[in-house]
């Protein structure tokens, strides 16, 4: 911290969802407090937060809340997670050198190229250490013994809000196993 400037600590907030896992943000604020980091956290409910965090983008300090990492989504829509003036960039990263290099990377004509600029934009992510991730919740898939072709996709098959985009993709790659359905 004396490195950085702050010998004595700094004060913070974060405001969370008063539905998620809070006990869990307990941990990060004592683990905070043993650097003299203090930090507050703002309680709110689910529509309150979302108005706040994700459509106004009106928190002053930090943010806490579930997002699109970790899952098992294809790479770019992760980084757009970063990306200024994306809803889904709850940590309000504004990078002007990060917007350049995702901008770079979806604009790849080749693999090479998107390999790069992939590999930059998340070594940069890295290196400013934007969000701190935490363990993602887990999640139960339970199925038949018959249904094949699923592998415990999260959401494989579930067209509501939090679905990928391209569940129809799954479906389209799952079979029924009569022989073991008859037993």
């Amino acid at each position: 911290m004396t490195a950085a400037g702050y010998t004595n600590g700094f004060d913070t907030n974060v405001l969370a969802r008063n539905d998620w896992d809070l006990d869990l943000l307990q941990i990060v604020k004592d683990d905070f407090a043993t650097i003299n980091v203090n930090m507050t956290i703002k309680s709110v409910d689910p529509a309150t937060w979302t108005s706040i965090a994700r459509t106004a983008h009106n928190v002053d300090a930090m943010s806490f809340g579930y997002t699109d990492l970790g899952n098992s989504f294809e790479p770019t829509p992760m980084l757009g997670n970063f990306l200024t003036g994306q809803s889904s960039n709850i940590g309000h990263v504004s990078d002007p050198d990060y917007d350049a290099l995702y901008a770079k990377v979806v604009g790849s004509s080749t693999t090479d190229e998107f390999k790069t600029y992939f590999s930059n934009a998340a070594r940069l992510v890295a290196e400013q250490h934007f969000v701190i991730s935490l363990l993602p919740p887990t999640t139960y898939a339970f199925c038949q013994p018959w249904l094949k072709g699923y592998n415990g996709q999260r959401f494989a098959a579930d067209f509501s809000q939090n679905s990928p985009p391209w569940g129809g993709f799954y479906l389209a790659r799952f079979w029924v196993d009569s022989t073991v359905k008859t037993k």
